[in-house]
């Protein structure tokens, strides 16, 4: 696993970065506030979450490890994959979903939901799921 990358941005998008470690340029996908944040040319530090698919590696950056735990937390769930993870954390705190979970109560998460739509539904029953365990 790839805990987290620093170096310098070369590039920076509304929801990804390159960053150039050790003469390498990284892709990694960030939350628009996380991009927002990054200026190319200045040094950066994000940590980092590698998701494996057959076909694709694809690396997820967080502005803090509770983001970066949080986004694994909810990807347990099943339904519940990368982007609708990160979707979650561009809207709301990981503290904020981490109290809908411990309270089981994902209504806690509704003043935000109408930016959400349907990756609310979803944050939703994660949290009813997570609740269980």
């Amino acid at each position: 696993m790839i805990a987290s990358l620093s170096g310098i941005v070369k590039s920076s998008g509304t929801t990804s970065a390159v960053i150039e470690v050790g003469g390498v340029g990284i892709l990694v996908h960030l939350t628009a506030k996380t991009a927002g944040n990054l200026k190319p040319g200045k040094p950066a530090e994000v940590f980092t979450s590698l998701v494996v698919r057959e076909d694709s590696l694809t690396l997820y950056g967080f502005d803090t490890s509770a983001a970066r735990e949080m986004f694994e937390t909810l990807q347990s769930v099943s339904g519940i994959g990368p982007k609708v993870s990160q979707s979650a954390l561009s809207i709301y705190d990981p503290s904020e979903i981490a109290n809908a979970i411990n309270g089981g109560e994902a209504s806690v998460l509704d003043r935000k939901s109408t930016r959400l739509n349907s990756s609310h539904r979803c944050i939703s029953y994660a949290v009813f799921c997570l609740k269980k365990k």
